[in-house]
């Protein structure tokens, strides 16, 4: 079993359609979809979005087909941060599933291909082929390098923020209490003066909250 490594842990394969029809193979794509129990998310004429269920071992895998020119690209990625950044090979076996049910996704449809490109068809028409710019997975895909987690861009745009907070806010305390300890060194206040300094930085105060400053319930939350 193969395991992937990365922010964003996936696997991808490119298939030759040769003169296979692209609406066929994804006909069948979407059958096998539906055989293994992933939810399906979105389909229109050039691929289809599914999400595989979330469990003990998997926060959940986005499954994507995508039709580029000549080709099938089937990828698997893990949809959250994963520890130690490797996927534990569940995007190769998400694969190997998905090619083990192809054969029998298609062999069960041969009679009633006809029915199928019809209603195929007629559902791609009303779909949003743009969507796989908007997709959950896009801006993670984006990033390019551990720098990019810092860089609010356009679906991504809170986390980095959050992040960028979080430091400042604890340089500004490091700061200061680096500070205190170096110009008070004996002083038997410096606890009183640390508790004062981070109140001044926002910090918890139950008295303080019932004096009417709410705006502690959220600052507190960067300080700790």
């Amino acid at each position: 079993m193969a395991i992937s490594w990365g922010y964003s842990p996936k696997i991808e394969k490119y298939i030759p359609l040769a003169d296979f029809p692209a609406d066929k193979y994804l006909i069948i794509a979407r059958q096998v979809i539906e055989n293994l129990g992933w939810k399906l998310s979105h389909i229109s004429k050039t691929g289809i979005i599914a999400y595989t269920p979330i469990s003990f071992q998997s926060y959940t895998e986005e499954i994507s087909i995508r039709i580029h020119g000549n080709f099938a690209v089937v990828k698997s990625e893990c949809v959250g941060i994963q520890m130690l950044f490797n996927d534990y090979g569940k995007n190769d076996l998400n694969l190997e599933k998905f090619f083990h049910e192809f054969e029998y996704a298609q062999f069960h449809l041969q009679d009633i291909w006809d029915e199928s490109l019809a209603a195929f068809h007629t559902l791609i028409a009303t779909q949003d082929d743009t969507y796989f710019e908007k997709a959950p997975l896009t801006a993670k895909n984006k990033i390019k390098n551990i720098l990019f987690l810092f860089l609010p861009q356009k679906g991504y745009l809170v986390t980095p923020i959050l992040v960028i907070l979080n430091i400042i806010y604890y340089a500004i305390t490091f700061l200061f209490i680096t500070i205190v300890f170096k110009l008070r060194s004996e002083d038997a206040l410096i606890p009183e003066v640390i508790t004062n300094g981070y109140l001044n930085l926002g910090a918890n105060s139950r008295e303080l909250v019932l004096e009417g400053q709410l705006w502690r319930l959220i600052t507190h939350q960067f300080i700790h």
